[in-house]
């Protein structure tokens, strides 16, 4: 890609690398550290003339469910009720039944297709470095959005005062203030 000074990577990732739901921790961690390499990946490339595309999917109608491992072992009775049993509900039941899916994976490749060739959809948007899909994707995304905006209403000022003070021996104020 470096010699023809151009090329695309493209990252097939999940909404998982961008808010994990209860009992998919080690799954969310593995695709947001993924996703984190692809952000890094698109600045070290877009000097080559490289690009980098992260699509986030939301759920789809892909073979997910009968793919589906559960435990052997039951679950502890102190999950019981929790959300995270009935996530693990929602898998065991995708195992036999499918997975509940509100996306259409063909409409999907589709976009992705577009988006990679610049055609379509994707037409003047090649600059892009991620492509969420799905209806659930989009509300993923926006509680996100909500989510570090409000951390920046409660902590944007304290966010801002742990700096290095130029006067040798002082600190910022929010750590000079009383606990």
């Amino acid at each position: 890609m470096r010699s023809r000074r151009s090329g695309l990577v493209v990252n097939v990732s999940s909404g998982a690398g961008v808010e994990g739901r209860e009992s998919m921790a080690v799954y969310a961690a593995a695709k947001a550290a993924m996703d984190g390499v692809c952000k890094v990946l698109a600045k070290e490339m877009a000097p080559f003339g490289g690009r980098v595309l992260t699509v986030q999917l939301g759920s789809f109608d892909t073979n997910m469910g009968p793919s589906v491992r559960l435990a052997s072992r039951d679950m502890p009775e102190d999950y019981a009720g929790s959300v995270l049993e009935q996530v693990y509900q929602v898998m065991a039941n995708s195992a036999r039944d499918g997975f509940p899916a509100d996306g259409d994976h063909l409409k999907a490749a589709e976009v992705i297709y577009q988006v990679v060739t610049g055609t379509g959809v994707g037409r003047g948007r090649e600059a892009e470095r991620v492509l969420p899909l799905g209806r659930d994707m989009a509300k993923g995304v926006d509680g996100v959005v909500t989510g570090w905006k409000r951390s920046m209403d409660v902590f944007g000022e304290v966010c801002g005062s742990v700096y290095l003070d130029k006067n040798a021996g002082e600190r910022g104020e929010a750590c000079n203030e009383d606990k």
